[in-house]
């Protein structure tokens, strides 16, 4: 089935709430005349009226009688049942209660405007060694992100409920209306410089999420 969306439900500012404090230490002298620079920042975001598109599946999965499916048949005095165009027709138009299964939708008109709000906090943690060898220049950094907390509100359109109020860290959150949210990820970075020489190595982490259709 192919998704199609426009924009029509924008009625409020996309607004948040931001909590944000931390602490940097520093120390000099330290072996192979070098310095270490370390910070650590606690955050926490509270998205109000967030603007984005709407979840298609999100919006299919109202229209089944019972479980979403293939072969499932649909509910056609479904109250969305008219963002749903079928093979022979849009919305209860057409759609045969008691023949129709997910099987026979062709398309999903979904939306852009004012969707669940969600609050995240975590931590974003900084270290940088600085020091002199080979003669020139090295430094050792690692800058990482621990999310504590992702919440996304529960989310209803026209009435209908599209999706409860869940915990959304460490999942994809495909059919939730949320974003992809690590609980970590991170850089790791050794840097040398001589003179107009510079080598960089850095690597790359992201911890890997649960895909929530499938739980």
């Amino acid at each position: 089935a192919k998704t199609l969306s426009r924009v029509s439900r924008v009625s409020e500012p996309e607004t948040a709430e931001v909590a944000n404090f931390g602490a940097i230490v520093f120390f000099s002298d330290l072996p192979l005349n070098g310095s270490l620079r370390a910070s650590a920042d606690y955050f926490d975001f509270t998205i109000i009226d967030e603007i984005k598109t709407v979840s298609h599946n999100g919006i299919l999965n109202t229209v089944f009688v019972a479980n979403p499916g293939t072969n499932n048949p649909i509910n056609c005095s479904a109250p969305l049942i008219d963002r749903i165009t079928f093979i022979n027709g849009q919305g209860a138009a057409g759609c045969t209660q008691g023949t129709t299964t997910g099987n026979d939708v062709t398309s999903i008109r979904s939306v852009r405007g004012n969707g669940p709000g969600a609050n995240t906090s975590g931590i974003d943690y900084d270290i940088t060694y600085s020091f002199e060898a080979l003669g020139g220049d090295m430094s050792a950094s690692v800058t990482a992100t621990n999310v504590l907390a992702y919440e996304i509100d529960a989310f209803v359109l026209n009435g209908t409920p599209l999706t409860p109020a869940v915990d959304g860290l460490g999942f994809a959150n495909y059919s939730r209306d949320g974003d992809i949210v690590s609980e970590w990820r991170g850089n790791a970075s050794l840097n040398y410089s001589a003179g107009n020489h510079n080598l960089r190595y850095v690597m790359r982490y992201i911890q890997g999420v649960t895909d929530d259709r499938f739980i």
